[in-house]
C-alpha cells in the first residue's frame, strides 16, 4: 500500500510571483543528517532546470538538481514533487556533468550492474551508489537521451537534455541543498513516509537564517 506523506499544506504552494515552493527537509544526508529541498513547479527542460537549480542558494549553500541515494529518498521526493515526472541531476554526458561518460558501465534496474550504455554521474559530484531504472532503461532512444528523471511510477528513465542537439520535455524539478544538519532544518516542513499525528511534522514559517537550529513544534509556533 502506498503511504501518504505528511508536510505543511503550503508545501506545494508556490508564490504567485515565483515557481518556487516552500522548503522541506528529510533525513537523507550522510549518516541520517537532514538535507533541504525546494520544489520548482515550473515546467522546464533538463538544461534549464539544472541552470535554475545551480543559481539558487540557501544562505551560503549552493543548490543543485536533485540527487537520490536510496529508495526512501526516491519515494519521498517524487511524492513531494506531485507524483509526476521530475528531473534528476543525472547525466552520462561529460559536457553536462563531470564524471559522465557515454560508454562504460551503467546502472541498470535497481542495482549498479552492466550492460553498457554510459557511465552516469550526479551533477552534485556525489558518488553514484543507487539507481532505480525502469525496465529497458536507460536506452538512449531517438537522437539521444543523456539525462535522467523519475517517472510517475517512481522508476527512472533517460530523456533528452534540451541542449547539445537533444530535445527535452518540460518537467518539474527539485533543488537540493546539502545542509547535512544534525536536526531538522529550522522552519522547513518535515517529510514523513506516514501520517503520524506528530506536531513536529508540521511547520509554520519558511526558513530563517541559520540551519540546524533545534526546531519548534507547530503547536508553539505562530503563523505569519
Amino acid at each position: 500500500m502506498r503511504k501518504t506523506l505528511l508536510f505543511t499544506a503550503a508545501g506545494f504552494s508556490a508564490a504567485a510571483s515565483s515557481a518556487f515552493a516552500q522548503y522541506v527537509t528529510a533525513p537523507t544526508g550522510p549518516g541520517g543528517t537532514w538535507n533541504l529541498y525546494e520544489l520548482n513547479a515550473a515546467g522546464l527542460t533538463w538544461n534549464d532546470a539544472n541552470n535554475a537549480a545551480n543559481a539558487r542558494t540557501y544562505g551560503t549553500l549552493p543548490g543543485h538538481l536533485l540527487s537520490v541515494h536510496s529508495g526512501t529518498e526516491n519515494h519521498l521526493i517524487q511524492n513531494f514533487a506531485g507524483n509526476g515526472d521530475v528531473w534528476l541531476g543525472l547525466s552520462d554526458n561529460p559536457a553536462l556533468v563531470a564524471g559522465g561518460a557515454e560508454t562504460g558501465s551503467v546502472a541498470s534496474g535497481s542495482n549498479l550492474v552492466p550492460p553498457t550504455n554510459g557511465a552516469w554521474a550526479w551533477s552534485s559530484g556525489e558518488a553514484f551508489t543507487y539507481a532505480n531504472w525502469g525496465g529497458g532503461e536507460p536506452n538512449n532512444a531517438g537522437v539521444g537521451e543523456s539525462v535522467g528523471h523519475i517517472r510517475g511510477d517512481e522508476m527512472w528513465n533517460d530523456n533528452g537534455a534540451g541542449t547539445l542537439g537533444e530535445s527535452s520535455p518540460a518537467m518539474r524539478s527539485v533543488i537540493e541543498y546539502e545542509t547535512q544538519s544534525a536536526s531538522p532544518v529550522f522552519g522547513a516542513a518535515i517529510l514523513s513516509d506516514a501520517v503520524d499525528n506528530n506536531p513536529n511534522s508540521i511547520w509554520a514559517k519558511p526558513p530563517t537564517a541559520g540551519f540546524g537550529t533545534t526546531p519548534r513544534s507547530a503547536t508553539s509556533a505562530s503563523v505569519t
